[in-house]
């Protein structure tokens, strides 16, 4: 880790400081979590704002001469572009999907058949 100082203000250090004592966490902690709320909360921005500036140029005339009647099939590419690049704010990546839909039937007749 890199060591940094930051200046808060007293509200805002005696704010932390009991929040820290409320969780049984750091100081420093509380402080990371923040920079990394405010750093995923500026990526999801960044790709909503590349989604919709695609809305309008994502393809040149010339590049997509059906892009009036195919502009869905377009945006769902810059959108799948924009989740391949971006990461999960919380926990793993999911796993990609495999073309199947899990149910609750299907899970049910699989627990039959192992005898959980």
């Amino acid at each position: 880790m890199i060591r940094a100082r930051i200046q808060l203000s007293p509200d805002q250090y005696e704010r932390l400081k009991a929040l820290a004592a409320r969780r049984s966490a750091s100081f420093a902690q509380l402080v990371r979590e923040g920079v990394d709320h405010v750093l995923a909360a500026e990526r999801r921005e960044s790709a909503w704002d590349r989604f919709l500036s695609a809305a309008g140029s994502c393809r040149a005339e010339d590049d997509a001469p059906d892009v009036s009647e195919r502009h869905d099939v377009y945006l769902s590419e810059v959108l799948a572009d924009l989740r391949a690049e971006s990461e999960p704010e919380f926990g793993f990546r999911p796993f990609p999907g495999r073309g199947g839909v899990v149910t609750n039937e299907l899970i049910d007749r699989l627990r039959e058949e192992t005898g959980d």
